[in-house]
């Protein structure tokens, strides 16, 4: 449903300075009500994309560890943001803040691009997460 501006300022006869509330999604439309009357604006908006900036730790050392996943946009609330490895989603996330959640990382090999998606939007991969091969004994002494 409708949200209302966190704040507004009437600049002119024909401007208004609007500061939208925290969320999530594209192609919002703006409505303006003077007066108890509503005018649609022809205007839409949309919240910025999830960015991934950091993982720690950053790679899979023993046990499939909890991955805390940096970044910002990911909700001012908990709009049930998901962290993927690759195409795999983890087994469980979990949102901390608007610019961290926690990710139980799935089984994997290699590398793979870590993202997050919070609604239908979703970060690029500039986050990559390498699972460590496991170590190999060559002898016993």
């Amino acid at each position: 449903g409708p949200t209302v501006a966190q704040s507004t300022k009437w600049i002119s006869d024909t401007a208004v300075e609007v500061q939208v509330s925290p969320g999530i999604g594209k192609g919002h439309e703006v409505l303006l009500n003077i007066a108890h009357s509503s005018f649609n604006t022809n205007f839409s908006f949309s919240y910025l994309d999830p960015q991934v900036s950091a993982l720690l730790p950053p790679y899979q050392n023993g046990t499939l560890p909890a991955v805390t996943v940096h970044g910002k946009y990911f909700g001012a609330a908990d709009y049930s943001a998901r962290a993927f490895v690759g195409e795999s989603s983890c087994s469980f996330s979990r949102w901390t803040s608007d610019s961290s959640l926690i990710c139980q990382v799935p089984p994997g090999v290699g590398s793979n691009c870590l993202s997050v998606r919070v609604g239908e939007d979703e970060s690029l991969c500039n986050a990559n997460f390498t699972y460590l091969a496991p170590p190999v004994i060559d002898s016993i002494n």
